[in-house]
């Protein structure tokens, strides 16, 4: 099979990143929310046959 999935059979998962207001790590947890935002991540979701959702952090 080449190709999606059609939406019938299609299991859609998403996978959210947040940075809590109380968070001891701010920096961190920025430079981590970029990085799985990054064309660096979307090209390794690609090569799984995934697409990437194309949303970037919020600053």
């Amino acid at each position: 099979m080449v190709g999606p999935l059609s939406d019938a059979v299609q299991l859609v998962q998403t996978f959210s990143a947040a940075l809590l207001k109380r968070a001891r790590h701010v920096a961190a947890g920025r430079r981590l929310t970029a990085f799985l935002a990054s064309d660096r991540t979307t090209d390794a979701i690609r090569s799984t046959g995934m697409t990437p959702s194309g949303t970037r952090p919020v600053p």
